[in-house]
């Protein structure tokens, strides 16, 4: 299974630089549990994807792993997600 890339228009979190940059981004149940908000932003941006995902009650989670194509988060909420 390949993790999916997340594309975030999240932009007070520290991690949102022009993308999301944060290695991978664990999903929680009430949002993006990685949402940082610190006022530093980092200087390398890496390509991040969806580390974890805790929303057992959506369709693209099997065994706690995001297996969407892509995941859209919007103000630290995962859009990608679809009720099972």
């Amino acid at each position: 299974m390949t993790t999916p890339e997340i594309n975030c228009a999240t932009t007070s979190c520290s991690f949102n630089n022009n993308g999301c940059g944060a290695y991978a981004a664990t999903i929680g149940t009430k949002g993006c549990v990685t949402f940082l908000e610190i006022g530093v932003r980092p200087t390398i941006k890496h390509e991040a994807t969806v580390g974890a995902c805790q929303r057992t009650d959506c369709t693209f989670n099997h065994d706690l792993a995001c297996d969407a194509t892509a995941v859209t988060v919007t103000n630290a909420e995962c859009q990608t997600f679809t009720a099972k």
